[in-house]
């Protein structure tokens, strides 16, 4: 787009395409969220011992009729086939995102199938292909550095003698977890756990209403009003800071939330400011450019285009201040080791929980209580929109963190990725596909 032209000015290529699209509403990550009473009562049960296996409910997806927007789609898809004014480029587009998202609906109706006790198994089964076909999978050579970093730190924490003997009793279950991965590996090289040395300590804000507005400050220095708002969730049944498009809100933990957040994820002045750029200066700011531009399917975003913003948001988040090199290490781990791609033996919700319990008595040198705790919140992340029970499903979204910083630090590296106009809309700025779809459309130089 060039420097005079006003995009009010502009033909909008979509505007009527668009308005019915939009119709068809599908909600992942509210649809996968379990139900909130039964889930805090289980957590309960499960955190004391009272039980071994926790088992996640969906009663509120009873009510959820998937078959309108899926008719909807299927409508719109057929109409936009005859739509001879449409231009082809913006056609192939919208039969993209079409059919990504009846994937999806096709993957909810499958936690749907959970609330009527229909199948589980099978229906989990099903559930995994269309996330992993929507989301990725774990790369081998990916999860290899991932157990190497974790390798090298838990030994550091050994070496550091700070650990008690219950911590250390974890750190040796976890290398004999790593060392029998380590026996398949060929070309398998461990990090050197030479110690680095790490900054002073920032004081940490855990304060839910002064995060909240530092938070409206960030809307304020992104000049984005719109009705945006930011919200803590008072339930404190939220452990990270979300965007929902919807309701133009952006939430936050609560307080107690807040304060029970491991070491390395603690609010400092200079990571929240990352988190602003992520949440606000990303996700929020490429929504309202996408709508303002001459194709408002980019405020929605393009076909996988998530991968792509999330390396983006990530990257920026980061600035130089990260503690590896790339995010997402915990999710990957939790994920990989979910589908058992260290033994081959696909684990479920206690299997990879008591693993993480391990993990953070080992990392965080914290109690085993708190461990638990930190474990529920990343185990849950991964097995929403599952039972818990059936060893290998997981809601496999948070791998494209990694993936997709991983591809966006090596474009940057490589002088490959867009640096003018990277926040015209939703779209995947790794991706030469729609790198070149932008450019035609003038959107991207």
């Amino acid at each position: 787009m060039s420097e005079t032209e006003d995009s009010s000015s502009r033909k909008v290529f979509d505007e009527v395409i668009f308005a019915k699209y939009q119709q068809a509403k599908v909600s992942v990550l509210s649809d996968v969220k379990p139900d909130i009473h039964t889930l805090t009562k289980t957590r309960e049960q499960f955190l004391n011992e009272e039980i071994l296996e926790p088992v996640l409910t969906y009663q509120k997806n009873k009510k959820i009729d998937y078959s309108q927007p899926e008719s909807l789609l299927r409508e719109l898809s057929e109409e936009i086939s005859t739509d001879t004014f449409l231009p082809d480029i913006i056609r192939e587009q919208y039969d993209l995102v079409i059919k990504e998202k009846l994937v999806k609906i096709a993957m909810l109706q499958q936690t749907q199938s959970l609330a009527f006790g229909e199948g589980v198994e099978s229906s989990m089964y099903l559930f995994g292909e269309y996330a992993d076909s929507l989301y990725g999978v774990v790369d081998p050579t990916n999860f290899q550095d991932v157990i190497k970093i974790i390798e090298r730190d838990i030994k550091r924490k050994l070496d550091s003698g700070m650990l008690v003997a219950v911590q250390i009793e974890a750190a040796a279950r976890l290398l004999s977890l790593i060392e029998a991965y380590k026996v398949r590996q060929v070309d398998y090289k461990s990090l050197d756990i030479k110690q680095t040395i790490f900054a002073v300590k920032e004081s940490v804000i855990a304060n839910a209403e002064e995060l909240k507005t530092i938070f409206e400050k960030g809307l304020e220095d992104y000049n984005i009003k719109d009705d945006w708002v930011v919200a803590v969730d008072e339930r404190g049944t939220r452990s990270t800071i979300s965007v929902s498009y919807n309701l133009k809100k952006i939430y936050l933990p609560n307080t107690e939330q807040l304060l029970h957040r491991g070491d390395r994820k603690r609010l400092t002045a200079k990571r929240i400011q990352g988190l602003v750029a992520h949440e606000i200066g990303t996700h929020v700011l490429r929504k309202i450019n996408g709508e303002k531009s001459c194709l408002k399917l980019l405020g929605s975003g393009l076909a996988n285009f998530e991968q792509g913003e999330e390396g983006l948001a990530t990257f920026r988040e980061q600035d130089g201040k990260s503690f590896y090199k790339y995010t997402g290490l915990e999710a990957y781990l939790a994920i990989a080791l979910a589908k058992g791609i260290d033994n081959n033996q696909p684990r479920n919700f206690a299997e990879v929980h008591k693993i993480f319990t391990d993990y953070y008595l080992v990392t965080e040198s914290a109690d085993r209580l708190h461990s638990k705790k930190l474990a529920w919140n990343r185990c849950l992340r991964i097995f929403r929109g599952t039972s818990g029970t059936v060893k290998g499903v997981v809601f496999s979204k948070d791998l494209m963190y990694r993936h997709g910083n991983i591809a966006h630090l090596k474009a940057v590296e490589n002088g490959t990725i867009a640096t003018t106009d990277i926040d015209s809309g939703k779209f995947d700025p790794t991706n030469v596909e729609h790198i070149i779809f932008m450019q035609k459309l003038s959107l991207l130089q």
